[in-house]
């Protein structure tokens, strides 16, 4: 059976067949069989498993090849939250302990003899590490992650396409088409793209 690592480069696209791979002809690859063979081929080589495994491709694990829609835009949501949650969970749990540890103190030491201790001990973890992991997280992770979500909950209220409103996808499924795909031998072009195997089609 052949594996990713066995499959020799066919080299990039022309740039005329990346001109004619339109959003409607990406899909109709997409859901004419590229989405089963994307799955099928990484759980073959046993890479459909956790994310933080080192050496496994990342790309398997993203939302942006679940043909749900409302899975899609739970995920967004989840990466939008996650890292905040994360975070505020890992200065709470810290601070959690030093008050602890504070009241453990207090039955031997006066109250005022372990308050600036107390203090120290919650401040300066929070200002050097808790708040600006925060920080960072809201940056790269929140506003950039509940944008997608927002677009994609808003055409899923209107009755929108889902997959044209979903540019992450669109974006993702371009590469995965014009590298992965190609590489691999899934689609050809010559006049006009076709997928090697599977039906062709959208889904309605």
């Amino acid at each position: 059976m052949e594996t990713f690592s066995e499959v020799q480069s066919l080299g990039p696209c022309s740039e005329e067949a990346e001109a004619a791979l339109t959003d409607a002809v990406m899909l109709s690859l997409w859901y004419g069989g590229l989405n089963r063979i994307y799955v099928q081929k990484f759980r073959e080589e046993g890479r459909w498993i956790f994310e933080f495994i080192p050496d496994i491709p990342r790309e398997c694990f993203r939302a942006w090849t679940w043909d749900n829609p409302h899975m899609r835009a739970s995920a967004y949501y989840c990466k939008a939250v996650f890292s905040l949650l994360a975070t505020a969970s890992m200065g709470v749990i810290w601070g959690g302990s030093c008050v602890g540890g504070f009241l453990d103190r207090m039955e031997h030491t006066a109250m005022l003899e372990n308050l600036g201790l107390l203090l120290r001990s919650i401040l300066i973890p929070w200002g050097l590490i808790v708040i600006p992991f925060f920080v960072l997280s809201y940056k790269r992770g929140y506003r950039v992650w509940i944008s997608h979500y927002r677009i994609l909950a808003e055409a899923l209220k209107w009755g929108q396409d889902a997959d044209l409103a979903d540019r992450v996808r669109m974006e993702e499924m371009r590469r995965a088409v014009l590298d992965w795909a190609w590489n691999s031998g899934y689609v050809r072009y010559a006049d006009h793209w076709r997928l090697k195997y599977g039906r062709g089609g959208r889904r309605s």
